[in-house]
């Protein structure tokens, strides 16, 4: 008498078991957005970075404080040139005899030069130069530490959202699976082969199952917020990482990060000539 209504129990359990993993499929196939690789992301970071725009633009202040102090030790030249007209003079109609003098004249120009040689200061230009020199070092190592940081947090963002997305995959897998097993768990029980207590201990399962789906999905919201921001996008915009996880990736991830930490600006130093 009770076999029309347990199949109708497992006719709406595999409806539901259907319903429920098209929608961890869907979830999972996320709109295709723009392809990022690891080297992109990286260099996107880098040109997003304002530490790293803070830090060039000392390590630049520096080097001018450097040329600055050279200059010092340079012979200073200046000019001037000047342009004076004599409206009203108190020589005005007093012949001296038809020569010129050089005062009292109508017009006059005034051109200066002067040149200054700077030949003993006490060790003053010297230790500018030094202090320029050790600016501009400190600079170019900031600099440096400024782009490693960078680089690192870009590619821990980076594949964090990569481990997030596998976590995600394996957990809707565990899904289907658990999907799977209640409604064989439910055919089982309708054919009086299993006992009601293992289709329940199955639905709890399920049920623990995809709340494990949505705490992972819920964690790669977050690490793909993380990269959005540490590239400089927009928090809308969708990603599509081109870089995998797999056995070859380890070597991949240390070349390119190595190549975005070492390709950075070469700050000219200070000299003592």
């Amino acid at each position: 008498m009770h076999r029309p209504v347990l199949l109708a129990l497992l006719v709406l359990g595999l409806v539901a078991a259907h319903a429920v993993t098209a929608r961890a499929e869907d979830a999972v196939a996320a709109p295709a957005g723009r392809a990022l690789t690891l080297a992109e992301a990286l260099r996107a970071a880098e040109d997003a970075s304002r530490a790293v725009d803070g830090a060039v633009a000392s390590a630049a202040r520096a080097r001018m404080d450097g040329d600055t102090a050279k200059a010092s030790r340079l012979p200073q030249v200046s000019g001037s040139v000047g342009y004076q007209q004599q409206l009203l003079s108190e020589f005005d109609g007093i012949d001296f005899g038809g020569g010129s003098l050089p005062f009292g004249q109508a017009s006059t120009w005034r051109i200066g030069v002067s040149v200054t040689q700077g030949i003993w200061d006490g060790g003053r230009v010297k230790a500018a130069l030094a202090l320029a020199d050790a600016s501009a070092k400190l600079g170019g190592l900031a600099v440096g530490t400024a782009r490693t940081q960078v680089v690192m947090s870009a590619a821990l963002a980076y594949f964090d959202v990569a481990l997030a997305e596998q976590q995600v995959a394996i957990a809707t897998a565990a899904l289907a699976q658990a999907d799977a097993t209640l409604a064989d768990a439910q055919l089982a029980f309708a054919q009086d082969s299993i006992a009601e207590f293992d289709v329940l201990r199955a639905e709890v399962a399920r049920d623990n199952q995809r709340e494990t789906v949505r705490q992972f999905r819920l964690q790669l919201d977050v690490a793909l917020v993380a990269l959005r921001h540490a590239i400089g996008a927009s928090l809308d915009e969708p990603l599509t990482l081109a870089t995998v996880l797999d056995d070859d990736a380890p070597d991949a991830v240390l070349v390119d990060v190595r190549a975005a930490a070492d390709d950075e600006p070469r700050l000219s130093q200070p000299d003592e000539r």
